[in-house]
């Protein structure tokens, strides 16, 4: 049976505002042997939500990471408590894990900002960029995978690969791909076939999803880690699959910084949501890139924004 996500992104209290994580890091969504940047950022907002009252909901997450982590060894996590007031609360979260020497290296920072929930003055949130299929009319990835290896797009070994690079998100989540996603339709970069955004600017070009978590019971304080871990995908390889390239035609690709936000202090991500993914910019060997969520009534629940490091790939030295 499949360990809840919950779970491997739970925590566990060492001493003052210190905490380590119960289960090893998860790798997902690199060539690289290293732990999935979604993984490290759950783990770091769990420790800050252990200090801060209940009343106080996450709104804003921004954070560097500054190293990759190993997905054999633990995160400790480090809180330091910058501002509590009755409205707001301010937490910087060190997460550092243990190297071979014995020294401990700082992985990613975090600051955390929550806010109790007020009142609204306005109530309003912007619409996806384009109309995409309803979670109704959209089909499972594994079906959407099966269609391009019965057509011939992918090899089966193909296949495997891409679902070994993605399991845990495939152990975690149901999702669907509306048939005019550009990542649906070329499976995230591996299928080498045209799409209906082919004619479009790299920045025009959009990839949407519907999503749901897998894990039956969830606290509120579950709820918010497991939408950090989601919320981290794929943005970093996204230009290569709106290139029609799959992970292993870039060099080094990873999450250098993030700026999580949500707008509900409510969450359920057992519920479908519907998340969209685009590209802005590009340069000197780094990405930006956004995924926006809304919920099935059309409200956004999130966004992230993200620079990622995307090098070309190297080219081997012939005799």
């Amino acid at each position: 049976m499949t360990e809840p996500l919950a779970s491997q992104l739970a925590i566990e209290r060492t001493g003052d505002d210190e905490y380590v994580s119960k289960a090893l890091p998860v790798r997902m969504g690199n060539i690289a042997p290293i732990a999935y940047g979604g993984c490290t950022l759950g783990v770091a907002v769990n420790a800050a939500l252990a200090t801060v009252p209940s009343t106080h909901r996450l709104y804003s997450l921004l954070g560097h990471y500054l190293g990759p982590a190993s997905i054999q060894e633990h995160l400790q996590c480090k809180v330091y408590r910058t501002r509590s007031t009755g409205t707001f609360a301010t937490r910087r979260v060190e997460v550092r894990q243990a190297q071979k020497d014995g020294s401990l290296r700082v992985v990613l920072e975090v600051i955390a900002d929550f806010h109790v929930v007020e009142e609204a003055k306005f109530t309003y949130s912007a619409k996806p960029t384009r109309t995409f299929a309803s979670v109704e009319d959209s089909k499972p990835e594994d079906e959407v995978s099966e269609a391009l290896l019965a057509a011939g797009k992918i090899s089966q070994k193909q296949l495997d690969i891409a679902r070994t690079s993605f399991a845990a998100n495939r152990r975690h989540f149901e999702t669907r791909l509306p048939p005019d996603s550009m990542s649906g339709q070329n499976l995230h970069g591996l299928a080498k076939t045209s799409t209906t955004q082919d004619h479009l600017d790299l920045t025009e070009k959009v990839s949407g999803d519907w999503v749901r978590s897998k894990d039956k019971d969830l606290n509120d304080n579950d709820q918010v880690a497991i939408l950090s871990f989601f919320m981290d995908g794929g943005l970093a390889f996204l230009p290569l699959a709106h290139s029609n390239m799959f992970l292993n035609e870039g060099g080094a690709c990873s999450s250098l910084d993030i700026a999580l936000r949500l707008y509900q202090p409510k969450l359920e991500v057992r519920d479908w949501h519907f998340r969209e993914r685009h590209s802005t910019v590009a340069g000197h060997g780094r990405t930006y890139t956004e995924a926006r969520l809304w919920d099935e009534k059309g409200n956004m629940v999130a966004s992230m924004t993200q620079q990622g490091i995307l090098r070309p790939k190297k080219v081997k030295a012939s005799i």
